[in-house]
């Protein structure tokens, strides 16, 4: 935990002097295309060319890598500590609590977290190859010389949003995979609690044992539940809930 808290605050630190450095770039190429302007005497002379963003962007290079390599590094020290905050806050916290009521984790479920970690590797991977793909066209100066501007648009979106799509397609495709394998490693753990209890007394999903008059008492609350509900629609007052709804969504909305 250490380790990633500090590699956080030099990816953080990193990020301000990426930013600074930028906006920095950003100001020098402006006054040196305005002194160009000075020196030439012409007013219709670019202000931004090629070769200065160039120049500019080689001589940041170097701390944009040192970012990128701080930011790998956080992913990857946080990857294992954190799996289970990814998860959805009810499925992390029923995993807990089977984890914690099978004492020793089946090797069933060992698989399914593996499985899970070899799913996260490989979307990271495949995230990574599509922001290359999408850098190398983006950093290749031959692709912004024409001056139509519908035409470099127009390249650049058939050339970006492939990898784009690509990318957020494997993200929603890691994702299911691993809510899948999630829930087979709480089947896994919920068969292990079962083997290691009588037949006599199931165990919830909240691990407290369940006896048969809970389940005769929720039964009779749902049946309860239900004649209310049939009752009240047959008394009229399904019409009057209808009617007060009606009054107040026109009175929202300016109508009434």
């Amino acid at each position: 935990m250490k380790r990633k808290k500090a590699l956080l605050i030099i990816s953080g630190a990193l990020t301000v002097l990426l930013c600074a450095a930028l906006c920095a770039s950003a100001l020098a190429l402006y006054s040196g295309g305005m002194a160009r302007r000075a020196e030439t005497g012409s007013a219709t002379a670019p202000i931004f060319t090629r070769e200065a963003a160039g120049r500019q962007l080689l001589t940041i290079t170097p701390l944009a890598g040192l970012w990128l390599a701080a930011a790998i590094a956080a992913g990857i020290s946080g990857r294992d500590a954190s799996e289970r905050e990814k998860a959805p806050p009810q499925t992390e916290q029923l995993l807990r609590l089977l984890n914690a009521r099978v004492g020793e984790t089946p090797p069933e479920a060992k698989r399914e977290q593996k499985k899970r970690r070899t799913i996260r590797a490989v979307c990271c991977a495949f995230v990574l190859l599509c922001c290359g793909w999408g850098l190398l066209w983006l950093l290749n100066g031959n692709n912004f010389q024409s001056w139509e501007l519908e035409q470099v648009m127009g390249a650049m979106l058939a050339h970006i949003l492939p990898p784009l799509v690509l990318g957020f397609a494997a993200l929603m495709l890691s994702a299911r995979l691993c809510e899948q394998s999630r829930r087979r490693e709480m089947t896994a753990l919920r068969e292990a609690i079962r083997e290691a209890h009588p037949p006599a007394v199931r165990v919830s999903v909240t691990g407290t044992p369940e006896t048969g008059g809970c389940r005769a008492l929720r039964a009779a609350l749902y049946a309860a539940a239900v004649l209310l509900i049939v009752l009240g629609a047959l008394n009229g007052g399904l019409n009057d809930v209808l009617v007060k709804a009606i009054n107040i969504c026109t009175e929202c909305i300016g109508l009434g």
